[in-house]
């Protein structure tokens, strides 16, 4: 029997009787005793002596539901008593606040937010948690209820001590420092605050333990020093005294002598090395064991591996880039030399030099002399050069030989003489200059660079010099950009000034003999006696030409002037021109002078013939554009003139007087000589070109012959109507019928007279199936079809610009006649769809109905009445049906759910019956702990909703299920809704409950076969087969698969446990047991049978004692 003891059955039976006999002809008694079995033993239930009030006590209804249930009396007031089942594994009996009634609850959900546990808590804070008192009381730390350890009000800690008079008191036992193989100490900190150096004790490796007993007082004079048995017991005692009579030293006789040996009285012992011969080392054998050492000579095994220490003069192998170097690993430069026994002043010793710093190193090459000024001075380089001495001629005695870097960043190529910056001392303005080479350069300025050449100096920031000899680039710092490219003693001295080459030339504003650049970033190329005197003017050759304006240019020639601004001179000789004008002049007369400055805007070509000409096949034009105001041309149009193909020359000559009379003139060429003459127009239309009132031409053109309206060359046919005052439109006709009108606004209609958009179709007819067709023939590539293209852009036809989100790129509406207009039937658009960038257009389809829209965006999803759909499909109706699936014909699939193109679960219909295959339901919830897909989860009552909103869906708080037969048991975890997205109102977690699914299951309850019911274990989220031995079971699923545990090894995770996930059916309901299996009942049914034999014996042994009289009272 598992429920309760036989014993406590037939004491029950017994007093069950005993309640319908003997109390009931006994009311007033104050004690009642049962005699139970063959030995006759009483057992009495009594009344408390002299109780205070009256009360009664029920007995419950119902037996006990499981053993171990014990009697409390519930809260409605009339001593009815009631079975309280036994609590779970390590549940503690509390009070309920609310009800007052005994509960059980979890340890851990008690003790864990109030007390420490055995097993260690979780989430504490150092702050707020801590082990200890909170008042002036000690802290005691008990074994064996035996104090071990206290910490006292005061910190002081005591071990084996309940009254520690210092902050650590061991009494009755040792300290002991171990260790892991190092020895551990005793530390013994300086006095001080911020100090963090100690003295301290350790132990060496010993033989044996060793004691040390210290003395009993303390030294009797300073001085003293300890010293200790051989047991270990130390005293005081004073330093040895004594007198040395004799020292003496003895050394190996081969390597030292040794003088005054030994000393008796005072003297000194003196030892010296003994004489060996050249060449020798003192060190061990050449081989075998070891002896001492002698002088010997050196043997190759004395030598380490060279290659793995040092530079072979032969090479090294095996070296790794960064590891292995030439160099320091100081803070010092570091020198190459060559031939050191050499001359200091020629080509020898050092010649090359790296010096560190905090930026860029310094590089030095060359002659030993060449030097980088200062140590502020970084990133220089000096690649080689230099010399010893100075300049012996030419002015340059007083400049050295050597070439240096007085500026950050400076770089000599080479040379001799030559200098770098400024040496000045100011190291924030001349950086970066540079001289490739030559001789007795001087790059002074920052960013200034001198290619070669000799005597060079420049003065501007940023100025060029080429080469040749004696050049200056700037006068000062501030005279920037200048340049000479070459040449002997020119000077560049104004701001963006140059000089292409020559002698004696100078680009400044002082206006200097020669040629001249005296206006701001002026420039002469060449030539002789030119001037550029406005800003930015350019002469590049010629002789006694001039650009006196700003902006003006002469290219060539003489006595030329560009005196306009932006005036430009192409050459030739002797031509003044004006603002913004261009010319050549060819003439050859050497005493006058063509001026044509007082015009401005002119292009002048005097004494020259003008060709168009071509060598790539396209004859060129002259052109004359319309009045216009765009700087782009756009939209501008022209007349021009160009030449065919020829087969001679051809000169016209103009007439040399207009036209006269009322009619119309053509120029024509009357004699075929080129000279043109005026000639009416009526005298030469009718048979060569279409008339006003239309022509009947004998034969239309068949693309060989024939009369046509266009052109036949490569320009366009135009056919305009140029009434400004009021466009006029263009009309086509067949037939004397209309066919096509093109309106004065623009407008082009087909079959209609008045076209209301920019293209207007009408068909009249019978047959309006044929209004547009699109038609493409191409056999060779499939993706050619008739295409209808429409285009959208912002900004105007001169100036496009992009176009913007929501943006109408085009579509088409359809129009239905109602009887008296046309109404508006649908229509769909394609507009922009986000953001847009270079080659990327996003765009979606609206097909707008008069009762939805449909929308297909640029992402590919298809929102039916919803403009923005969250999934490739998503519908809205209202009110309404939203979805039909109408399989017809046969039965089968109606819905195929798919997960990377394989089935994983469809809806079908068979007959009248709609299946849902592969069908597992899912409640929704949230945790704040983590869980493994198929572990069992409990309800914590904890509920939230979706989207945050009281009227959507519950989200059932879950954790996972924790105690044996949870009726809070709500399914197995399946995952989050959307497992890429963290956990919140709108993507909750999925918990199966409903179908079939997997879940984890434990050997608790022992071997598992297809159907045993399942329920929750004590391994945290795992289910057990339900053994029946509870009296209400709350089965959570029903097993698909068998479990066989001795094939299973357990797993360490789980405290050696056997776990392994099957296929479940999940059902949720209480299974009542009555606290027996089938076998108990058949046997307590015998025993009942014995028990009512043995109640009829106790009937008789039951009687009544009468409590003792009380004193006073009476009888």
């Amino acid at each position: 029997m598992n429920a309760i003891s036989r014993s406590t059955i037939l004491g029950l039976v017994a007093l069950f009787a005993t309640a319908g006999t003997a109390v009931a002809q006994v009311t007033s008694a104050s004690k009642i005793v049962l005699q139970c079995g063959t030995n006759f033993n009483k057992i009495t239930l009594s009344a408390p002596y002299n109780p205070v009030t009256n009360y009664t006590l029920q007995f419950p209804k119902t037996a006990p539901p499981a053993r171990g249930a014990f009697l409390f009396v519930d809260s409605s007031g009339t001593g009815l008593m009631d079975w309280m089942s036994p609590g779970g594994v390590n549940d503690v009996l509390t009070v309920d606040p609310v009800t007052g009634l005994p509960k059980w609850q979890s340890r851990t959900l008690i003790f864990g937010s109030l007390g420490w546990l055995t097993t260690g808590n979780a989430g504490t804070s150092p702050l707020l948690n801590f082990l200890g008192t909170t008042d002036a009381q000690p802290l005691v730390i008990k074994t064996t209820s035996i104090e071990r350890m206290r910490v006292a009000a005061d910190g002081n800690i005591g071990i084996g001590t309940s009254s520690p008079g210092q902050l650590l008191e061991v009494k009755g036992g040792n300290l002991l420092l171990s260790n892991a193989g190092t020895a551990a100490e005793m530390r013994f900190a300086e006095p001080s605050l911020s100090g963090s150096n100690y003295t301290a004790f350790k132990a060496q490796a010993q033989g044996v333990d060793i004691t040390y007993t210290l003395p009993s007082t303390p030294p009797p004079s300073n001085g003293m020093v300890l010293s200790s048995t051989a047991a270990g017991v130390m005293s005081w005692a004073s330093p040895a005294t004594g007198t040395v009579t004799s020292v003496g030293l003895a050394l190996p006789a081969s390597v030292f002598s040794v003088s005054n040996s030994p000393v008796t009285g005072s003297g000194t012992l003196t030892g010296a090395f003994v004489n060996q011969n050249a060449n020798t080392i003192f060190a061990g054998p050449t081989s075998g064991g070891a002896a001492a050492p002698t002088f010997r000579e050196m043997v190759a095994a004395d030598l380490p591996d060279l290659g793995t220490l040092a530079w072979k003069l032969s090479g090294n192998s095996g070296t790794t880039p960064g590891t292995n170097f030439v160099g320091t690993t100081d803070n010092k430069a570091f020198e190459i030399h060559v031939n050191e026994a050499g001359s200091a002043t020629g080509g020898h010793r050092r010649v090359m030099r790296y010096e560190p710093n905090s930026f860029s190193a310094n590089i030095i090459g060359g002659y030993s002399g060449n030097k980088v000024k200062s140590t502020s001075v970084t990133a220089a380089i000096i690649a080689g050069g230099g010399a010893s001495g100075n300049g012996s001629s030419e002015g340059y005695s007083s400049i050295t030989n050597i070439n240096e870097i007085n500026d950050i960043g400076g770089v000599i190529s080479g040379g001799i003489g030559n200098k770098v910056g400024r040496n000045n001392g100011d190291y924030a303005t001349d950086h970066y200059a540079t001289i490739s080479g030559g001789y007795y350069n001087q790059a002074l300025a920052g960013h200034s660079t001198i290619s070669g050449g000799e005597g060079h100096v420049t003065n501007g920031e940023y100025s060029v010099i080429g080469g040749g000899y004696r050049n200056t680039a700037g006068t000062d710092f501030d005279s920037k950009f200048s340049t000479v490219s070459g040449g002997a003693n020119n000077e560049a001295t104004g701001v963006g000034s140059f000089v292409g080459g020559g002698g004696n030339n100078t680009a400044d504003f002082s206006g200097a003999p020669g040629n001249t650049a005296s206006g701001a970033a002026s420039v002469v190329v060449g030539g002789a006696n030119n001037r550029a005197n406005g800003e930015y003017g350019t002469v590049v050759g010629g002789y006694t030409d001039s650009a006196a304006g700003d902006y003006s240019f002469v290219a060539n020639g003489e006595y030329n002037t560009a005196a306009g601004d932006y005036a430009s001179v192409l050459g030739g000789s002797r031509l003044r021109l004006g603002a913004r004008s261009v010319g050549y002049n060819g003439q050859t007369n050497t005493s006058m002078t063509t001026n044509i400055s007082g015009s401005d805007q002119v292009a002048y070509f005097g004494d020259v013939n003008m060709w168009l000409g071509n060598v790539n096949g396209t004859a060129r034009e002259l052109r004359f554009y319309e009045p216009n105001t765009s700087f782009t041309y756009s939209g501008t149009n022209y007349s021009a003139f160009k030449a065919g193909t020829q087969s001679a020359n051809i000169t016209y000559t103009l007439p040399t007087a207009l036209g006269s009379g009322g009619s119309n003139y053509i120029l024509t060429d009357a004699a075929g000589s080129g000279a043109l003459s005026w000639t009416p127009v009526a005298s030469l239309f009718g048979s060569n070109a279409w008339t006003l009132n239309g022509n009947a031409p004998t034969a239309a053109y068949n693309g060989s012959s024939g009369s046509f309206l266009g052109t036949t060359n490569t320009q366009p046919l135009v056919i305009a109507t140029t009434n400004t005052a009021t466009a006029q439109p263009i009309q086509f006709m067949t037939g004397n019928s209309e066919r096509l009108r093109i309106t004065g606004t623009g407008l082009m209609g087909w079959g209609t007279t008045s076209p209301a958009s920019q293209l207007h179709f009408v068909n009249g007819g019978s047959d309006e199936s044929n209004d547009v067709i699109i038609e493409a023939v191409n056999s060779n590539d499939a993706s050619d079809g008739g295409e209808f293209i429409t285009r959208r852009a912002r900004g105007t036809t001169s100036s496009r610009s992009a176009v913007d989100e929501d943006d109408d790129l085009g579509g088409m509406k359809f129009f239905g006649y109602d009887g008296s207009n046309f109404s508006s039937g649908a229509q769909f658009d394609v507009l922009v769809d986000g953001d847009v960038s270079s080659g990327d257009v996003p765009t979606r389809f609206e097909f707008q109905m008069p009762d939805g829209t449909v929308y297909i965006k640029s992402s590919g999803r298809l929102g039916v009445n919803e403009s923005s759909p969250d999934a490739r499909l998503d519908v809205k109706q209202n009110r309404g049906t939203v979805a039909v699936f109408n399989r017809t014909g046969n039965d089968g699939t109606l819905v195929s759910f798919q997960q990377d193109s394989y089935e994983e679960g469809k809806i079908s219909v068979s007959g009248g019956t709609v299946s849902y295959s592969g069908f597992t339901g899912a409640h929704y919830a949230w945790t704040d702990q983590p869980v493994e897909r198929g572990m069992l989860v409990s309800m914590t009552g904890d509920n939230r909703h979706l989207n945050d909103r009281q009227e959507s869906e519950i989200m059932y708080g879950v954790r996972p299920t924790e105690r044996p037969n949870d009726p809070a048991v709500l399914g197995g975890y399946l995952a989050l809704s959307e497992p890429d997205q963290p956990q919140s109102s709108t993507n909750p977690q999925l918990i199966m409950a409903v179908g079939n699914g997997d879940i984890w299951v434990t050997d608790k309850g022992g071997d598992i076969k297809p159907g045993d019911y399942l329920i929750t274990s004590t391994i945290p989220g795992h289910a057990m087969r339900d053994n029946g031995i509870y009296d209400t079971s709350y089965v959570v699923a029903r097993a698909a698969e068998k479990v066989d545990w001795s094939t299973i090894q357990g797993d360490p995770s789980y405290d050696g446990a056997r776990r392994v996930k099957i296929s479940v059916f999940f059902e949720s309901f209480a299974k009542v047991n009555n606290g027996v299996s089938r076998q108990d009942v058949s046997n307590l049914k015998k025993e009942l049978d014995a028990l009512k034999e043995e109640v009829k014996k106790l009937r008789s042994s039951l009687y009544y004692e009468k409590p003792p009289a009380t004193p006073g009272l009476g009888q």
